[in-house]
């Protein structure tokens, strides 16, 4: 009885760890696309920037949802959680602070009139280009992690296409490169920007 109850415990873990991410992408300025974001408000792409948009949203977020979703359809597991899971639900903690901190500290420097036209090389920016890219990838990679249980993964191992479609994106497609790019159109002759380019890693923290 214990063993069912811990498994019961084991998958609304993984459950409940996903709406806990709503809130983040439900972010009100997501709908209110800043200066620099042209595949958005772009007058010359619209309505196709918004129609590519949305659709690789909608596509998204079905994607790296669907370890929990396979997992909910498929009988729980037996006995405790393993430790596996619960590093991984720790991570899922540690990703979900670490981008929301990021996303924070992104938007009072842009809120700052005192910051326009500047880069943002402060708090978790100190440590890579991009933590909030790094805090979402271990999001979802760890709760793929948290949801495929042995019984996950022996019936549908195809489940980690979740996080790598969701380092796929933000890597090679709509994240990084369009914010790389326009950082090295806009400051790409800064000397500053340059040392801080060449001393900071892309995605994953490094400590000075």
């Amino acid at each position: 009885m214990s063993g069912f109850l811990v498994a019961r415990f084991h998958r609304k873990v993984a459950h409940t760890d996903s709406f806990v991410w709503l809130p983040v992408l439900s972010r009100l300025d997501m709908f209110f696309p800043g200066e620099g974001e042209p595949w958005i408000t772009g007058s010359s792409r619209f309505p196709f920037g918004l129609l590519f948009f949305w659709t690789m949203q909608s596509l998204w977020a079905w994607t790296v949802t669907l370890p929990v979703i396979v997992s909910q359809a498929l009988p729980p597991p037996k006995g405790p959680m393993s430790a596996f899971s619960g590093l991984c639900a720790v991570a899922f903690l540690l990703g979900w602070g670490w981008e929301t901190v990021a996303d924070y500290q992104k938007f009072v420097f842009k809120s700052d009139p005192a910051n326009k036209g500047k880069w943002i090389d402060t708090g978790l920016f100190k440590y890579s280009r991009h933590p909030n890219y790094f805090g979402e990838i271990l999001v979802w990679s760890s709760l793929c992690g948290l949801a495929c249980t042995p019984n996950v993964w022996r019936k549908a191992p195809w489940v980690v296409v979740s996080p790598l479609f969701t380092a796929f994106l933000l890597l090679c497609v709509s994240g990084v490169p369009i914010l790389e790019r326009s950082h090295q159109e806009r400051y790409g002759l800064d000397p500053a920007y340059i040392r801080y380019k060449e001393s900071t890693n892309l995605i994953i923290p490094g400590w000075k």
